[in-house]
């Protein structure tokens, strides 16, 4: 009987364990979800995803006028060479040792006519920070947060 136990936990532990994310899995998943929502220009869906700190300081409206400020110029700035951004690739993740704070390297994809033609690349670092188990798009440093 004890023997079952102590399987029975053991299995239990493993499953525990095997539906935790490592830091780099769940911070490449938040970078998802902020890029594609920034790209359809969701800006209440990537506002959830800014470090509560600058939203906090600066508030919700302003970061998501930011957001559509910073999408318009890049989207604009395609346009102007007949491209459209189509996507993203998340190129490198660098989780600091501090273990709160992390850089991703992410590139914006662009291409003429559709999106898909002529593909080209261009890079976007942007710095995150961990927070209550979740990664948020911002610095943990306020003065960092006038870069972002």
């Amino acid at each position: 009987m004890m023997k079952r136990v102590v399987i029975l936990f053991c299995l239990a532990l493993v499953a525990a364990t095997k539906s935790e994310k490592s830091p780099g899995e769940a911070l490449r998943e938040r970078v998802k979800e902020f890029n594609q929502a920034w790209i359809k220009e969701d800006y209440a869906v990537a506002a959830r995803c800014v470090n509560p700190d600058l939203l906090e300081a600066a508030g919700e409206d302003k970061i998501k006028d930011k957001l559509r400020e910073f999408m318009t110029t890049l989207k604009g700035g395609a346009a102007a060479y007949r491209r459209k951004i189509s996507g993203f690739n998340i190129r490198r993740v660098t989780i600091e040792k501090d273990n709160v704070n992390a850089t991703v390297l992410v590139h914006f994809i662009t291409g003429e006519g559709g999106g898909n033609v002529n593909r080209r690349e261009f890079p976007c670092p942007q710095k995150w920070a961990l927070k209550d188990k979740t990664w948020y798009w911002g610095s943990s440093d306020p003065s960092q947060g006038k870069s972002q």
